[in-house]
């Protein structure tokens, strides 16, 4: 059997919500552009832990869903060590999803928006207005006016900016 080589444009590794989109939108915007996406980690969608929103806090511990790496936070291990999830020689436990949509898949469609003044610390530092709490809060139309879901249902979002998005509250 010979063996075939392909050339890619654009290689993106890990679908998650970077990967993943950004993937999307080189293939989407540039139909002469090949690119491949690399996942390493399963389908979830057949985890109840996945399926349920309410179930998200469970999904990051649940082995099938997550990669276990470990992390070291601090210079000096005993204040590592009062971490609950400190494990001696490996550090604090810090699990990733291991799964098409990447951390997709454990946050739960929940949305945590920056406090504006951060946007506009950024605009002023970068002395960039592209990056301004008015402009930053216009990218996000579906999070603020509410929209069609993936099974066409609709929801009615309220948002604040700096505010936690609830998927419970509406």
């Amino acid at each position: 059997m010979s063996e075939q080589r392909q050339t890619f444009d654009f290689i993106v590794v890990g679908s998650g919500a970077g990967g993943g989109v950004l993937a999307s939108r080189l293939a989407r915007n540039n139909k002469n552009l090949k690119v491949l996406l690399i996942e390493a980690g399963g389908d979830p969608r057949s985890n109840v832990y996945y399926q349920v929103p309410g179930f998200h806090a469970l999904a990051t511990e649940r082995p099938e869903l997550r990669w276990d790496y470990f992390v070291q936070h601090f210079t000096q291990p005993a204040l590592a060590s009062e971490d609950e999830k400190y494990e001696a020689g490996k550090g604090i436990f810090y699990p990733r999803a291991s799964a098409i949509g990447g951390c997709t898949a454990h946050h739960a469609m929940i949305t945590v928006y920056p406090d504006p003044s951060d946007w506009d610390h950024i605009a002023n530092i970068t002395n960039d207005v592209s990056w301004s709490s008015d402009t930053m809060s216009a990218s996000h139309p579906l999070a603020s006016t509410g929209g069609a879901g993936p099974s066409g249902q609709s929801y009615n979002v309220q948002h604040r900016p700096g505010s936690v998005f609830n998927p419970f509250a509406f």
